[in-house]
């Protein structure tokens, strides 16, 4: 068997699902392409560089950049024609500093107001970026929704590229939709502690 050598990668990529609008992630099939497999074509098709600079950057054989970039092809347009949603797996950590947003349900836009009880109904979402310190505070787009306000909830964390949601009772709707997107997700023993607390402890 051939050894699998880890490639290097020059580029954080966030976000983990793109799918067809207006389809539930899950109702649709999906193609799976890793981060390094993606990093073939960043570099190819936006930093325009061609196969031997694109091959050192990656540390791997002109040839396997070749192999990995035409499979990377292959699927996404398979992707594309027949309506399956993309799912970008993270198999390499990046060198570089990675952001941490962290999703925390809230009923007030008050640091020092208790979260909210419920993720999938409760009024706003806290995004705290661990990073850059920065806190921001969204209104959730499920929460008076009659069905499906969790599968919602899960969804607007993706598309938020929340990395990590923090939450006192999380439905099971809302958890497969978060962990299929590679969301980790805590579940807090004390569900009456406040934004302000948690974020120290994060």
């Amino acid at each position: 068997m051939r050894r699998r050598y880890r490639r290097n990668l020059g580029f954080d990529f966030c976000r983990r699902y793109f799918k067809p609008r207006g389809i539930p992630l899950s109702s649709l099939d999906e193609v799976t392409i890793t981060d390094e497999e993606l990093e073939t074509m960043r570099l190819r098709y936006v930093e325009r560089l061609n196969q031997d600079e694109a091959a050192k950057l990656m540390k791997i054989s002109q040839s396997q950049y070749q192999r990995d970039l035409s499979n990377t092809l292959s699927k996404i347009t398979t992707a594309l024609i027949d309506g399956k949603a993309i799912h970008i797996e993270k198999i390499n950590k990046f060198s570089g500093v990675n952001s941490m947003k962290v999703m925390i349900p809230m009923d007030s836009t008050n640091k020092s107001a208790k979260i909210s009880s419920v993720f999938g109904r409760s009024k706003y979402f806290a995004l705290y970026d661990k990073e850059s310190g920065e806190l921001s505070f969204v209104e959730n787009p499920g929460s008076s929704q009659a069905r499906g306000a969790g599968m919602t909830a899960g969804q607007f964390a993706i598309d938020n590229n929340v990395s990590k949601v923090v939450s006192g009772n999380i439905g099971p709707n809302a958890e497969s939709v978060l962990r299929q997107g590679g969301i980790e997700i805590e579940t807090l023993d004390d569900p009456n502690r406040s934004l302000e607390d948690i974020i120290k402890s994060l």
